[in-house]
């Protein structure tokens, strides 16, 4: 494989990554609104600059038991 192609590929792999935490980004953002109403700019803001996956996981698993939304959000702090 060429240097170039290595490149490419690599970008390929953080485009995949990227989509995929911006998905579970928007994910919780749906399921926290639903179940909470509209979320103030700072709990979205919370959500959306988090960018590890596994927390953001933790979190949307939170969604069916949590009281409240600080509860949910808790991995992210």
């Amino acid at each position: 494989m060429t240097l170039e192609e290595q490149i490419l590929e690599r970008g390929k792999i953080a485009g995949k990554i990227e989509g995929t935490i911006q998905e579970k980004q928007q994910v919780l953002i749906r399921l926290l609104e639903k179940k909470f109403g509209t979320l103030d700019d700072d709990n979205k803001q919370l959500v959306l600059e988090n960018r590890d996956k596994e927390q953001l996981d933790r979190a949307i698993d939170l969604i069916l038991d949590a009281d409240s939304v600080g509860e949910v959000l808790s991995p992210l702090r």
